[in-house]
């Protein structure tokens, strides 16, 4: 708390791989977690932190710690992609992953159509396909 009032910490997207999480969260969101990889643990627990409310995360302004940077070594994998509908995700500028989302054995065009039926938009892969 002290810090937060001295300016220390600015709240913000998570910049690092360091967390300091409250007593009893991390516990709940490893239970909900199926990543395979340290990278994309910590995105998990980004979006499941995210999903519960308890964003912001914040960032305080310590003595500096060298670490990797997580986000440089994610990937997309397609059970990850499936479980939270993520069709494409940039972690990085140079870190961008693709992943078209299974349709439930629909034809493209008649999941474009249920899609727009629910009044929510046509997956990307989709509409890249008829982009192109």
């Amino acid at each position: 708390q002290q810090l937060e009032t001295a300016g220390a910490c600015m709240p913000g997207g998570t910049t690092s791989g360091t967390r300091v999480y409250r007593p009893g969260l991390l516990h709940r969101l490893l239970h909900a977690t199926l990543a395979s990889d340290p990278a994309m643990l910590l995105v998990e627990l980004d979006i499941l932190a995210f999903k519960r409310g308890t964003t912001p995360t914040w960032t305080c302004m310590l003595l500096a710690a060298r670490e990797d940077n997580f986000l440089e070594k994610a990937t997309l994998t397609s059970s990850f992609a499936e479980q939270y509908q993520l069709e494409a995700a940039q972690f990085t500028s140079s870190n961008v992953h693709r992943h078209c989302l299974a349709t439930g054995g629909n034809r493209p065009w008649a999941m474009a159509h249920q899609l727009s039926d629910q009044r929510l938009a046509t997956r990307l892969c989709y509409r890249t396909q008829i982009e192109e």
